[in-house]
C-alpha cells in the first residue's frame, strides 16, 4: 500500500476539519469548549499499528464500523462521567440525571464527533460511507484497541492506516481519544480520489 505524504496530509486535514466540526457541536451541548489536542497518522502492517501491553485506566468507548474501516471514541471513566454530567445537563433539570448513563452519553457524543469526519471522507472519496450504530465497550485502551482491530476487515496484504486524535475540554475537565482504522482497500480508494 502506497500512501504518499501529500495524501497523508490531506487525510489529516480532512480528519481535523471533521473533528473541529463535531467538537463545535459538543461544545454547544456540553457548555464547555472542546478542542483537538493532537493528531497522528501511521500506516503499515496492521500488527505493527496495535497498542502495546494491557494496563492503564478503564475507559468507556463507542465503536463504529464502516466498509473498510472502524472508528473508536474512548473516554477514561472519570472523563466519561464529566461528559455525561455536562451532556445531560442540557436535557434534564435533575442534577443526577447523568448517573449510570455514561454509556448512553458516550454513544451520542461519539456519533456527534465522528459523523462530520466520516462525511468529509466520503465526499473526498466520492462515495457514501455507511456507519454502523455505536457499540459501547468498557476496558483499558489496549483491550479497546484490540477490539477495534478485531472489527477491521483486512485484505491479504494485512496493511492498515491508523489515525489517533486526542480531544480535550480543560474546563470540565475531560479528555478522550478518537481512533480511526482503515484497511488498504479504503486507503487506496481515498488516495486515488485525493490525487495520488
Amino acid at each position: 500500500m502506497n500512501l504518499p505524504d501529500s495524501v497523508q496530509q490531506q487525510l489529516q486535514r480532512l480528519l481535523r476539519t471533521g473533528m473541529d466540526t463535531g467538537l463545535a457541536r459538543l461544545t454547544q451541548i456540553s457548555g464547555a469548549p472542546w478542542q483537538v489536542s493532537g493528531l497522528s497518522l501511521s500506516h503499515g502492517p496492521a500488527q505493527d499499528l496495535r497498542r502495546p501491553a494491557a494496563g492503564g485506566p478503564q475507559h468507556c468507548a463507542a465503536l463504529f464500523t464502516m466498509p473498510g474501516g472502524v472508528f473508536l471514541v474512548a473516554f477514561p471513566e472519570e472523563s466519561a462521567a464529566a461528559v455525561a454530567r455536562a451532556f445531560f445537563k442540557g436535557f434534564s433539570k435533575k442534577p443526577d440525571a447523568w448517573k449510570g448513563k455514561e454509556p448512553d452519553a458516550v454513544a451520542e457524543i461519539a456519533n456527534m464527533v465522528v459523523n462530520p469526519a466520516v462525511n468529509l471522507l466520503g465526499d473526498a472519496a466520492l462515495m457514501i460511507i455507511f456507519l454502523s450504530s455505536p457499540e459501547v465497550w468498557r476496558g483499558d485502551m489496549s483491550m479497546l484497541d484490540e477490539t477495534a482491530f478485531g472489527k477491521l476487515l483486512l485484505r491479504e496484504d494485512g496493511a492498515a492506516v491508523r489515525a489517533e486524535i486526542g480531544i480535550v475540554s480543560p474546563e470540565l475537565p475531560a479528555s478522550g481519544t478518537v481512533i480511526m482504522l482503515m484497511n488498504s482497500a479504503l486507503a487506496e480508494h481515498l488516495a486515488e480520489a485525493l490525487g495520488a
